[in-house]
């Protein structure tokens, strides 16, 4: 098994990503639930540009796969519903009598599992319907037992009787039981709106009844059917409700089931750490207790997590552990197989895979399966071909409101496009995806279960930027000046542009007035439940809406109609796509040219924008950033898919939108020349002569150059600073040390790197630079912590004649000294007040998969942690953290790194110096003296950074001693 530490994700959208029933079978085993417990099957995202992503629990539908592959079922997972679990009897008991109640009834379904006599047992459940036809448990008892022997529309049809009955006698057990069995057969049909009102009925008399094992089977199942409506954050939050109320009861079979599609859920959240650790509890436990259920449940989802890492071997190997026999796992893996060799470029081989899961997949899986074939017409070439696969996959989709296939669909739909070069049809087909996107997203806290959210889903954003870009915008007057950045920038920053806007509870918190999705409150005692028409949304007040809809109290922007999926903007005008309105005349209309682009007028706000619909900070107008860029400012704006990139530069005089290569073209190089930078400070042999070992590599770094900035040389040419707003692993590259161009040095032949030429900064987001003053206030040096309690934190030789350095400079009483023993967090809160430059010389970790890890330590290994960090007051500070990787983090897609900086920008902070990698005690200390010494000298931070840079450069030029710390400005 992979350890924990290593999952990481990469940025394409996964197809198939679905939640699957797993506890609900035709033929279920003595020990599954006599009614099926669960959820439904979760589709898996796209794979044609999109990464894997660790994979789900039970039967899991794809979405695309030109990058991403499928997840693994989420099914039924829930206790037995009957009256009374302990003690069971092992015999059915005696019918004839029509007992009121479920618990003789379940009793029977169980003992005819056990001896495999359903049949026998429906001959006499028809008899005593036919006696009692004014009961609804002899109907009941009828329609499961057509299910469990395979007569689904005859189990559909008196199914709905005994729902009838049921809800005639206002019996609250019968109704939950009648109207969960007829979600779950609405469901797996695709009929995902019916599905949906049946759950909300049978959820709303759960909850009347008191038996839990009841209500954790039936929001286990509805979650299910959520996950397939896109509405990621109502079904986590159910399904963890579920598992809660089954480990309570000691229910753990069931149990297990629950918390393996619940991992399902984190995959598609994009938390791969989260869905990892359970998957691997889940498959521990499984193994220990003879679960084979679980157990091939679970080898399934893991080769799905393993397929999304990129690792096909290892995926190949866990899919080999899926039962043949078990039809509906074995079509999961066959499609998991296709999608694999599909990201290798076998069409042949994985148009046979698909083939092979078609033949037992669900209808939604059917749907994902044309869209895979879909990738594969336009990887041939079959641009038009596959069009019109899609075209068909989106109006089905609609219609089923599978919103996952539907945003998958028009994504695809948009690579046709563009690979034809018809940006405008591009554009407005992908507008429509992003548009789904967008309002799957609003339910979700962007600072918790939202964070992650478009780990799996950037590329569409890359590629919606591409469109918008087409061959190139030279013009800021040009309207499209303006739509490729809010494409670029929709991918950027999205928590912490939540986090530092102005005022207000944060998108997704809760509070009297909008509780958190799925929490109660005075208003609304159940939020996040399901009513009659369908699942409540988590707004407060008395109305229950139908299954997808949107009002100005509950904006659940992205769910689905019968036409299709909802557009991302929520609000009570807001039409379903595929409905005609005054702002949107054509929204979601398909054809086999591609649907229609769903977002037109002034009253649909760019992706990212903000509006009334959507509470997320806006992006700055072109105007805007031009007017508050100084001169010779520049700033240049990323956005990268696997495929194809966009940069946006923005000078206060000028303005360019240019497509730039992808990931497939800039990983690599990427990777080699950081390795490079970084050879130095890890080689002996390197170090010998640093300059002669990166002379073996530039040639990285000037495809890099090459790619990333030669579009905007004649932009460049007049610039002295440069602001870079990165995306993905450019986040790990100092642009500094980008070579530029060769030049005479010390009269050699030489390169020139462009910090020599420009001073230059990261933003997280675009935005007016700060232009922070030069230096005010005072200045705490805290550092040369004393040694932790393990040898993982020695003491620092060189920190203390940093900080001893630093005070010279800055001279009494200016600079405050904060060392030693008194170097502890109480007493670093208390010298904050009044500090414009906080310095800190210490250790620092920096983990790339876990935030929750990330801190600066103190002295005796006190940790300042990621929250410790926010409570900080470093209001328009200057930070220094003077530490190795403390600019490390979790590179998330859609946020950027999360890590230290993150949390310092939270506190306040306007500018963060950190580090990308292990730095040298001697050259950094050298740097941070120079640094402060312009500083002192009246410099601001990006000008006196760039100015020690340059001073270091002339003594040591490798960039590994003096480009490896970067600064951080908090854009306004």
């Amino acid at each position: 098994m992979t350890p924990a530490a290593d999952v990481q994700t990469t940025n394409a959208p996964d197809a198939n990503a679905s939640v699957a029933n797993v506890s609900d079978s035709s033929a279920p085993d003595a020990t599954a639930p006599a009614v099926p417990d669960g959820t439904a099957p979760v589709s898996t995202g796209p794979t044609a540009t999109a990464p894997p992503v660790p994979g789900s629990t039970a039967p899991v539908s794809n979405g695309p796969t030109a990058t991403a592959p499928a997840d693994a079922p989420v099914g039924e997972a829930a206790p037995p519903v009957t009256e009374s679990l302990p003690g069971e009897p092992a015999s059915a008991a005696d019918l004839a009598s029509c007992p009121r109640g479920d618990a003789a009834w379940v009793a029977a379904l169980r003992h005819a599992s056990r001896t495999n006599s359903f049949e026998e047992l429906l001959s006499r459940a028809k008899v005593l319907a036919a006696a009692h036809p004014d009961r609804w448990e002899p109907r009941w008892l009828t329609a499961e037992c057509f299910y469990r022997t395979g007569r689904v529309p005859d189990a559909a049809r008196v199914g709905a009787e005994a729902l009838e009955l049921a809800s005639t006698q206002q019996d609250p057990v019968g109704i939950a039981l009648s109207a969960y069995r007829c979600g779950w057969l609405a469901f797996r049909a695709g009929e995902l709106g019916a599905g949906a009102r049946h759950y909300g009925v049978a959820l709303e008399a759960a909850e009347t009844t008191g038996r839990k094992e009841l209500l954790a089977q039936i929001q286990s199942g509805l979650a299910g059917l959520l996950v397939e409506m896109g509405r990621y954050g109502e079904a986590h939050r159910l399904m963890e409700r579920s598992a809660a109320t089954l480990k309570e009861l000691g229910l753990a079979p069931f149990a297990r089931r629950t918390e393996l599609n619940r991992a399902v859920i984190l995959m598609l959240l994009g938390d791969a750490l989260s869905a990892h650790r359970v998957l691997e509890d889940v498959y521990h436990e499984s193994e220990a207790s003879g679960d084979s259920f679980v157990l091939s449940r679970a080898a399934l989802t893991l080769g799905n997590l393993q397929r999304r890492l990129g690792k096909e071997r290892e995926a190949l190997e866990w899919y080999a552990r899926v039962p043949a026999e078990d039809a509906e796992l074995a079509s999961l893996a066959s499609l998991s197989r296709g999608l694999i060799s599909t990201r290798l470029g076998n069409y042949g081989e994985a148009e046979s895979h698909f083939d092979q899961a078609a033949r037992d997949a669900s209808p939604v899986d059917r749907l994902l399966i044309e869209a895979h074939r879909a990738e594969i017409d336009i990887a041939r070439g079959q641009a038009r071909s596959a069009l019109s696969r899609l075209g068909k996959v989106i109006s089905r989709a609609g219609t089923m409101h599978a919103e996952n296939v539907g945003w998958i669909a028009r994504w695809l739909a948009g690579r046709a496009w563009l690979s034809e070069g018809h940006w405008e049809k591009a554009a407005g087909v992908l507008e429509d995806a992003v548009a789904i996107l967008e309002g799957q997203s609003t339910e979700l806290d962007p600072m918790e279960e939202g964070l992650r959210f478009l780990r799996e889903r950037s590329d569409v954003y890359s590629d919606l930027a591409a469109a918008r870009c087409g061959a190139g915008v030279n013009n800021a007057a040009d309207p499209r000046a303006q739509e490729a950045l809010d494409a670029v920038e929709a991918t950027h920053a999205r928590a912490l542009r939540q986090m530092l806007s102005a005022g207000g509870p944060r998108s997704g918190e809760a509070s009297a007035e909008s509780p958190h999705p799925g929490e109660t409150s005075a208003e609304s005692p159940h939020a996040g439940t399901a009513s009659a028409e369908g699942p409540r949304s988590g707004a407060a007040g008395a109305e229950n809406l139908h299954s997808g809809e949107t009002s100005a109290e509950s904006p659940h922007a992205g769910t689905a109609s019968a036409e299709g999926p909802r557009s991302g903007a929520a609000g009570a005008e807001r039409p379903y796509p595929g409905e005609a309105s005054a702002v949107s005349p054509h929204a979601g209309k398909a054809s086999a040219e591609g649907p229609r682009s769903g977002a037109a007028g002034a009253e649909s706000p760019h992706p990212g924008e903000a509006s009334a619909e959507n509470p997320r900070l806006g992006v700055a107008s072109v105007q805007v950033l031009q007017e508050g860029l100084a001169e010779g400012e520049l700033l240049v704006d990323f956005a990268i898919g696997r495929e194809r990139g966009v940069v946006v530069a923005i000078r206060r005089d000028a303005f360019a939108a240019r497509q730039i290569a992808g990931w497939d073209e800039l990983a690599e190089p990427l990777r080699r020349y950081r390795s490079a930078l970084i050879r130095p400070l890890r080689s002996a042999e390197a170090r010998l002569d640093p300059e002669l070992d990166l002379a073996r590599s530039i040639d990285e770094g000037w495809r890099l150059s090459h790619e990333l900035l030669d579009p905007l040389r004649p932009i460049l040419a007049e610039a002295t600073r440069l602001y870079v707003v990165p995306d993905r692993e450019l986040a790990l590259l100092p642009f500094a040390a980008l070579p530029w161009d060769r030049a005479s040095v010390e009269g050699k032949d030489g390169v020139r790197f462009l910090g020599e030429l420009l001073e230059t900064a990261v933003m997280p987001l675009a935005g007016r630079p700060a232009h922070a003053p030069s230096q005010q206030g005072g200045v705490l040096l805290a550092g040369d912590p004393l040694e932790g309690p393990t040898a993982a934190l020695p003491r620092l030789p060189l920190a203390g004649y940093e900080i001893e350095s630093l005070e010279r400079i800055w001279g009494h009483p200016r600079a405050t000294l904060l060392r030693g023993p008194a170097l502890h967090l109480d007493r670093l809160r208390r010298e904050l007040a009044g500090v414009g430059t906080l310095h800190l010389a210490t250790h620092a970790e920096a983990s790339t998969s876990d935030p929750a890890r990330c801190a600066v330590f103190l002295s005796g290994g006190e940790a300042l942690g990621l929250d410790a960090i926010r409570r900080l007051p470093l209001e328009r500070a200057l930070v220094v953290l003077s530490a190795c990787n403390s600019g490390r983090g979790e590179l998330v897609p859609g946020e950027g790194v999360i890590g230290l900086s993150w949390a310092f920008l939270e506190a306040g902070a306007e500018t963060v110096a950190v580090s990308l990698w292990q730095v040298e005690d001697r050259s950094a200390a050298e740097l941070m003296i120079a640094f402060h010494r312009f500083l002192a000298a009246g410099d601001d931070p990006l000008r006196a950074m760039s100015r020690a840079r340059r001073e270091r450069a002339r003594v040591r030029r490798h960039p590994a001693f003096w480009a490896p710390f970067v600064m951080i400005s908090k854009p306004r």
